[in-house]
């Protein structure tokens, strides 16, 4: 009982004998009979007879049918009855014959047969569609309320309207669900319903139970999300045909067509301006009047105020337009179209929901539509259009080609069962698999989000010479992610590579690019990295947001981290401006996990939590997987190991919904190794990070966790073969992050001569954590060999670097060996770190400050996390506020002070 607490807790007074009882009012679905189911239960709990009827309108005229579904369960009490009482109710139930009893004798009998039950038990009496219940049947309960006395009998009942005596009982209207309550029950009902799909259902079911009920499982079973289109409302639930359908009943044909014309009519006619002219100019094209409406307003099927019609509840209209006929539905349109003149889009649309067969014309409008909607960034309106010009195309490879981009744009706004469904039906509309080259890309998206199987690489590289030119490289791009992301087991990379070399595209062609990245990244290294780095700079020309995403994925193939980040975070800012919400999420997953990489711990929190977010509102498993797993791992490194263990297991519990690839397997690994490191259980962070060193594009980075987790536990050979690995990777991809993890590794197994080495490699600049570690490793072995000064000099730098970062387990571990060497930690200034504690810094607030504390302009934090420069000066400004300081440099300082107040 979702949202009904205060109804529950009305019918618990009365039940203790507070009240009489409780009469529930409201539409059709709102709840009234599963709260009174919920009343009958929480009676019978407490020991009460409980005596039910159902009101009927077949039986509204048979005297005295609710009585008998109330009664009947004490038969064998009338036998108790003085004897006029009890011959009346023989006679009533057929027990015996006799002339039919007067009213005032059967209330009598009824009344004291309920005396008779409370003396044992109290009793409750549960009446449901009151209005739907025979009149002398409702006279008995109003005896029974007016001489109950202090019997204990109460009475629960329920109906859209209350033909009881008023005062009797009290009464209470059920109001809609509000949204957090509706989305609660959405939630229970349909716990694996994407969040998008979710909003859908919010909408169309307007707080109503029932519709929010019935049209989650309908979605879900059917798999395809409703209320995509203002027109798209024939296909629902029969529990609301059923429920919501007697609208139509019984009222005059002039009338019901004008309920049609209502149902299909497009604006919001309550709030703009003109919108009855509108509605009534198309009336009379159909030669309806205003005097037509009066009927509806009659039943309560619509209410009028200053000439405009709205209907009594918004589920009238999805169920009055899906049972009105396709001719109907296309009279009501087709009056729209011809009437309306100011919005040439609109008339478009209606000319559309008026078409019964297939027409080219209002099939290309369409797309027009769709293509300007895909320019402006409303992509789910780009859905729609696309699809509704796929039905109305004429010929097969048209339909799909338009059903296609259709399936694109869905993927895009989140609508990802959808666009399954419109994959599998483009598929089957093209002659052959060439002929829809716009289904290349929504079927690797759905395929990689375990939808649909799509095309294999063999079937991508056959059909190269079928597609058109422009298609080509983005087909091998699409068969080179697939052998990508699953690890190559069929052995396909060397067959993709040559197939992209035989297509003949430009060198620096992104696409070109990004396909021998991901699947000989290696051999074309040389070749690929000043392109990569080229592109990079100037990543927001690139014509998609696939090319940026893509783009990133090949700087990670090359270990080029910052030109990773630097693409991704692009595709973040450009998804926003298109709307693309698939796309976006599975940047900030990667851009989240290269944060962490860098130390900006963070800012690498607030992506993975809103990454996670996001991935979970689109149903997007394997992103929310990767994305709990990032969280855990800064958790891990920030010290809180309780949100640490609570994301891995959050992670955890989405794994096996999912069949992760490498890229996420690394990312699990990782955290379950930080968090291990941490918790002192070096040999379970080893195992972790072994299973996955095979996949060396990521598993590279894990090294350092590796390598220190291995020297804790005596090393093994697995782990040295794992560091020549990366070695040679260093050298090809002349990366100066590997090489320092590489001679970090090969100093802790041993070679200690080899920390300064890794100390001198550039790059401490973009990896300070990194570097620090080393230092904390070198300084740990130098104290052991007193060498206390040298030692002090390392952990007091990796101290620092610890505090700034936020890193607290190696901020303490380093500062226990700093005194153990004979040096001194910096203590905060009291003063300051009081202040700072003090300070209610709203989490954005922290981000910028830290930032600002760390250098960074105001444009740089804001490219950083994808706001404007004049938000971050806000942030700022109430940020010296919040701390009384009045310049960067005191917050720097603040920040150096190591406290938490900020970090």
């Amino acid at each position: 009982m979702v949202g009904r607490e205060a109804e529950l807790a009305l019918m618990n007074e009365s039940l203790d004998g507070i009240g009489r009882g409780l009469v529930l009012r409201g539409p059709r679905g709102i709840g009234k009979t599963a709260l009174l189911r919920a009343g009958a239960h929480l009676a019978e709990r407490r020991g009460f007879t409980v005596l039910r009827c159902q009101g009927t309108p077949r039986e509204h005229t048979l005297r005295y049918s609710g009585l008998h579904q109330l009664l009947r369960p004490l038969l064998a009490d009338f036998a108790g009855l003085i004897e006029g009482e009890r011959d009346a109710l023989d006679v009533l139930f057929g027990i015996a014959d006799g002339p039919r009893p007067d009213s005032p004798l059967v209330c009598r009998a009824a009344s004291g047969l309920l005396v008779r039950a409370a003396s044992r038990a109290p009793v409750l009496l549960v009446l449901d569609d009151l209005p739907a219940l025979d009149p002398d049947s409702l006279r008995v309960v109003e005896y029974v309320l007016r001489h109950r006395g202090n019997t204990p009998v109460v009475v629960f009942a329920a109906g859209s309207t209350d033909p009881l005596t008023t005062g009797l009982l009290p009464r209470r209207d059920l109001p809609e669900l509000p949204p957090d309550a509706a989305g609660t029950l959405v939630g229970a009902v349909a716990p694996r319903l994407s969040a998008v799909d979710r909003d859908v259902v919010l909408g169309l079911a307007q707080g109503n139970p029932l519709a929010l009920a019935e049209w989650s499982r309908h979605l879900v079973e059917h798999g395809a999300p409703l209320g995509t289109c203002r027109y798209d409302l024939a296909d629902f639930p029969a529990r609301l045909e059923q429920d919501f359908g007697i609208a139509r009943h019984g009222l005059p044909r002039r009338t019901a067509r004008l309920l049609v014309l209502l149902a299909a009519y497009d604006g919001d006619i309550a709030d703009a301006p003109g919108g009855a002219d509108e509605f009534w100019r198309a009336a009379a094209e159909l030669e309806l009047t205003e005097a037509d409406l009066r009927a509806a307003e009659q039943s309560g099927v619509v209410t009028a105020a200053s000439d405009v019609p709205r209907f009594g509840h918004p589920l009238t209209r999805a169920v009055l337009y899906g049972t009105a006929s396709p001719a109907e539905r296309s009279r009501a349109h087709t009056a729209f179209a011809d009437t309306l003149t100011a919005d040439p889009d609109r008339v478009v649309w209606h000319r559309a929901a008026a078409t019964l067969g297939r027409d080219d014309h209002v099939a290309a409008r369409l797309h027009a539509i769709g293509e300007q909607a895909r320019r402006n960034g409303a992509v789910a309106r780009a859905a729609t259009a696309y699809e509704w010009a796929g039905r109305l195309s004429t010929a097969g490879d048209a339909a799909a080609h338009r059903l296609g981009l259709a399936a694109d744009a869905a993927l895009r706004a989140g609508h990802r069962r959808h666009a399954a469904v419109l994959i599998g039906r483009a598929r089957s509309l093209a002659e052959h698999p060439a002929a829809v080259p716009d289904l290349i890309l929504p079927e690797y998206y759905a395929r990689v989000l375990n939808d649909v199987p799509g095309q294999s690489v063999d079937e991508l590289l056959r059909s190269l010479p079928e597609l058109p030119p422009t298609h080509r490289g983005l087909a091998v791009l699409v068969a080179a992610m697939d052998v990508h992301n699953s690890g190559d087991p069929g052995g396909e990379a060397a067959r993709i590579e040559r197939a992209t070399v035989r297509l003949g595209l430009a060198a620096d062609d992104p696409l070109r690019v990004i396909t021998l990245a991901a699947v000989a990244p290696r051999t074309h290294a040389r070749e690929l990295m000043p392109l990569v780095r080229r592109h990079c700079g100037r990543v927001a020309e690139l014509a998609t947001t696939y090319q940026m995403v893509g783009l990133g994925g090949a700087a990670e193939s090359l270990r080029m981290v910052p030109e990773a980040e630097q693409c991704y975070r692009a595709a973040i800012v450009a998804c926003d401006t298109e709307n693309s919400l698939l796309e976006k999420c599975l940047s900030m997953v990667r851009h989240a996990s290269l944060l962490a990489l860098t130390g900006a711990f963070a800012p690498a929190l607030t992506e993975a939590r809103e990454a996670c977010t996001q991935a979970e509102r689109l149903d997007l498993t394997e992103a929310a997987v990767a994305s709990a797993a990032i969280a855990a791992r800064v958790h891990a490194w920030q010290g809180d190991v309780p949100a640490a263990v609570a994301s891995l297991a959050r992670s955890a519990r989405l794994t096996h919904l999912a069949r992760p690839h490498p890229a996420t397997l690394t990312e699990v690994a990782s955290a379950r190794a930080a968090l291990a490191l941490v918790q002192g259980r070096p040999a379970e962070a080893v195992h972790a990070l072994l299973e996955v060193a095979g996949h060396r594009t990521w598993a590279g980075h894990t090294l350092g966790d590796l390598a220190e987790a291995a020297s804790r536990v005596g090393g093994s050979s697995a782990v040295a073969d794992v560091v020549e690995r990366i070695a040679a990777d260093a050298e090809v991809f002349d990366s100066d992050l590997l090489r320092h993890l590489t001679l970090r590794a090969r100093a802790l197994a041993g070679d200690a001569s080899l920390f300064d080495e890794a100390l001198a490699t550039p790059g401490e600049d973009r990896f300070p954590v990194e570097w620090a570690r080393t230092r904390l490793a070198h300084g740990e072995w130098l104290r052991r060999r007193r060498r206390q000064l040298r030692a002090r000099s390392r952990l007091a730098a990796a101290s620092a670097v610890f505090a700034a970062a936020g890193a607290e387990p190696w901020r303490v571990r380093a500062s226990l060996e700093l005194r153990a060497a004979g040096g001194t930690v910096p203590s905060s200034d009291p003063e300051r770190g009081d202040q700072l504690e003090r300070a209610t810094l709203t989490p954005q607030e922290r981000l910028v400050a830290r930032l600002a504390g760390d250098g960074l302009s105001n444009q740089d934090i804001a490219g950083r996390i994808a706001v404007s420069p004049r938000t971050v000066g806000t942030h700022l400004a109430n940020t010296y506020a919040k701390l009384g300081i009045r310049r960067r440099s005191e917050l720097a300082a603040l920040l150096r002070d190591g406290t938490t107040g900020v970090r």
